[in-house]
């Protein structure tokens, strides 16, 4: 299974995100990685994220990176101090939304994922 992943830097319109999300194409039944790191509070703890679309506002995919078994599509990984990545494993065009990650201090990132199916012939 390939990874996609998108690095950002630099571009922070709010410093206390460090690492944003950056709107992703990605074929249906690859990885995806979106990143998020902080430097509040130096604790992947201090990260969230959302998914809009939900039916009536944004769907909390996860609280405070830790992955919440009610959304098995999605997973977290964080391996520095500060960053809570998403990772849906298996992207399928019912995922492809606006996510946004946030931080405890009111900071929020978005990006869009784009999910193209495979054409068949």
């Amino acid at each position: 299974m390939s990874d996609v992943c998108c690095v950002s830097g630099g571009y922070a319109v709010d410093a206390a995100l460090t690492v944003q999300p950056v709107n992703t194409v990605a074929l249906a039944g690859t990885r995806v990685r979106l990143q998020c790191t902080t430097d509040r509070g130096r604790s992947p703890g201090q990260i969230s994220w959302t998914r809009n679309p939900g039916i009536n506002n944004d769907v909390v995919v996860n609280f405070n990176c830790q992955s919440d078994s009610s959304f098995p599509q999605y997973s977290v990984v964080s391996t520095s101090p500060g960053q809570c990545d998403l990772v849906i494993d298996n992207a399928s065009l019912e995922l492809a939304a606006t996510y946004k990650c946030f931080d405890t201090a009111g900071s929020i990132a978005d990006a869009e994922l784009t999910v193209i199916g495979e054409l068949y012939a």
